[in-house]
């Protein structure tokens, strides 16, 4: 989280509000990540800054190929997850976000939609 910070300075307050909502405690780089997705989605794509939209998608290539397995899944998992949950909860179609992906990204984004196609996390009545 410290880099995305340092190269994402807007994102800096939402992280700060985040963590003192854990009071001290450690609140998990899943939940960590969820407030970088919500920034992506909400401060950044809806605020139409692509460069910097482009700038997180790019981040995330880059730690796909280069970082360990966890970082990897933490990305899928938990970053690319996060975004297309935000964004249908937003009424975008998930194809907005796909000029941003590059080669591994764009596998990964696309192993989600298969997986999910078709569910729901909602429970039948």
């Amino acid at each position: 989280m410290p880099r995305l910070v340092a190269e994402f300075p807007a994102f800096r307050p939402r992280f700060e509000k985040h963590l003192e909502s854990w009071k001290g405690k450690p609140a998990g780089n899943y939940n960590d990540i969820t407030q970088f997705a919500y920034f992506v989605v909400r401060d950044v794509f809806l605020g139409g800054k692509t460069d910097e939209v482009q700038r997180a998608f790019d981040l995330m290539e880059y730690w796909l190929k280069d970082g360990s397995k966890s970082l990897q899944e933490l990305i899928v998992i938990g970053f690319f997850e996060d975004v297309q949950n935000l964004a249908l909860g937003q009424g975008l179609a998930l194809e907005a976000f796909v000029p941003f992906l590059g080669p591994k990204s764009r596998e990964e984004w696309g192993e989600l939609e298969r997986f999910w196609a078709g569910k729901s996390n909602i429970p039948p009545q």
